[in-house]
């Protein structure tokens, strides 16, 4: 999140997507308020959430869940939204998160 205040500070519109579904550490800690997360809502575009004080976007981890991205309504609007960005920071889970780890 450091460096997307970073470029939001210098006036670069930037989108952080949080794509650790696992541990959702970036979306728990700058979505702090539960009523900013609509995690019901299917639409990509109405997960977007503009980080108060960080001036940048966030696609929470709920929203990032593959059966939410894969589906491809979703996956075009995303593509959409994304051109309106000029940095894309994508926050992925590590290595040893959730069976893929053990793989």
């Amino acid at each position: 999140s450091n460096l997307a205040a970073l470029y939001a500070s210098s006036g670069v519109r930037t989108l952080v997507i949080d794509a650790d579904v696992f541990h959702s550490a970036l979306t728990k800690r700058l979505l702090y308020a539960p009523a900013l997360a609509d995690e019901k809502s299917d639409s990509i575009k109405e997960q977007l959430r503009f980080v108060p004080g960080l001036q940048f976007d966030l696609l929470p981890s709920q929203a990032s869940a593959e059966h939410r991205l894969i589906t491809p309504r979703n996956m075009e609007v995303l593509i959409d939204e994304l051109e309106n960005y000029e940095v894309i920071i994508v926050d992925l889970p590590p290595f040893t998160s959730g069976v893929h780890g053990l793989a």
